[in-house]
Order: C-alpha cells, then sequence, then structure tokens
C-alpha cells in the first residue's frame, strides 16, 4: 500500500526490513515538505547533489519530478498528480499539475494585468487580441480594449464566474474556446452597447477540461 500524494510506501503487519522502510518515507517527506524544484529540465543531470529536485520536461517521464534525497540512490522518480502545486525556483513562479497530465504557470489577476500592461481601473483588467484565465480565480473584471479571444488551458477551479465589460468607445468582441458548453450551443455574444456589462458563470463538468456556461445576466449599464 502506497500514500495517496506521495507514493509512500506504508507498512504491513509481519513486514521484514521495515526500518528501511520507514527511513525511505522519511526521506521522501524530507524532499517535499519544501516544495520547491530548481527549474525544468529535458534529461537527469550528471551530477548529483542531496535536496536538488527538478520537473523532467521531456522522455517516458515527463511531468515527473527527479529528486536526490541520497547519494547512494542517485536520482528518484516522483509521480506528480492533478492539483499538485510546485515553486519552481529559476522561474519565480508557481506552476500547478493539470488534468491533462501537464504543468502549467499560475497566474494570478494581478500577474495577468501586468503581463498584459493595462488596466481599464482598479477593479477591471483590460484585455485584448488573447487573454488566458488565471489557474485559480473565483472571480473576474474584465475590459475589452479590442477583440479578444478568452483561453481556459490553466483553469484549475470548478467553478468561476466572469464579469465582462464593453469598451467605453467601441464594441468589441469575444472569440470563446471550443471546451465551453453552452445553452442551445449558442456560444454568448457580449453585449455591444459601450460600457455594457455581463455576467458568466461556469462550472466544470466533471473528469473532463470542458466547463457549462450559465449567462447570469447582461447588458447592465449605468
Amino acid at each position: 500500500m502506497k500514500t495517496h500524494h506521495y507514493n509512500i510506501d506504508l507498512m504491513t503487519p509481519m513486514q521484514t526490513d521495515k526500518e528501511i522502510l520507514f527511513n525511505e518515507a522519511l526521506l521522501k517527506i524530507d524532499s517535499f515538505c519544501n516544495s520547491t524544484v530548481r527549474n525544468f529540465i529535458e534529461q537527469l543531470p550528471d551530477t548529483l547533489v542531496v535536496g536538488d529536485k527538478y520537473i523532467l520536461a521531456f522522455g517516458e517521464n515527463e511531468g515527473d519530478i527527479c529528486y536526490c534525497a541520497d547519494l547512494a540512490k542517485g536520482w528518484q522518480l516522483l509521480k506528480a498528480r492533478a492539483g499538485m502545486i510546485i515553486f519552481v525556483s529559476e522561474e519565480n513562479s508557481f506552476f500547478i499539475f493539470g488534468y491533462e497530465h501537464r504543468w502549467f504557470k499560475v497566474t494570478t489577476a494581478v500577474q495577468a494585468a501586468r503581463e498584459h500592461e493595462v488596466i481599464a481601473d482598479s477593479n477591471f483588467i483590460g484585455i485584448a487580441e488573447q487573454f488566458t484565465l488565471p489557474a485559480t480565480i473565483k472571480y473576474i473584471s474584465l475590459y475589452l480594449n479590442d477583440n479578444c479571444a478568452i483561453i481556459l488551458d490553466q483553469m484549475q477551479t470548478d467553478q468561476f464566474t466572469i464579469i465582462l465589460k464593453q469598451n467605453y468607445s467601441v464594441s468589441y468582441q469575444i472569440t470563446w474556446p471550443q471546451n465551453i458548453l453552452w445553452q442551445q450551443r449558442q456560444s454568448h455574444q457580449i453585449s455591444s452597447q459601450t460600457n455594457a456589462m455581463d455576467i458568466i458563470s461556469f462550472y466544470r463538468i466533471v473528469e473532463t477540461q470542458s466547463f457549462a456556461a450559465v449567462v447570469v445576466g447582461q447588458g447592465y449599464n449605468w
């Protein structure tokens, strides 16, 4: 038997060499109490350094975390599980292991605003051309500075809500990804009236990367 998250072997009655199993468990716990890796690499380094951890980015073990807890044991591999969060020090960013068995950079709403270099006001993030929703948001307010495609590739939250605000002077459009299910199979067209706001909630369909969308309201304006 193994633990769910870190695949640590559990001792069983009448088992021999329990101290070896116990010490191995302690080494693994010690390695992952601090959930930090150095970076993504394509192959295992030739030099062993106790405490080093990397994420493999290529090959049959792609996505696994390699770590060195003991020079005598060499590099060991930990299989990542969906929802696992790791800080990658050389990227200065958190990454989350997604349902598609890939690592995604965790982007906060503030970081997203900085990357797009435009904020409509203190509450709305200005978007244009393409905008990737942050991985863990529950609510987000977006303002159209141009036509924009919404991307959900990073999304790990099972339920979230978007407030979309139309531009103050020009009517722009939103392009939605294919993994959204809309009522009557008609994707939502944002209100064309300037400054109008639409509110849309999204719900993940169990064990998929698809979302059911509900238009809570549209055409809100002052």
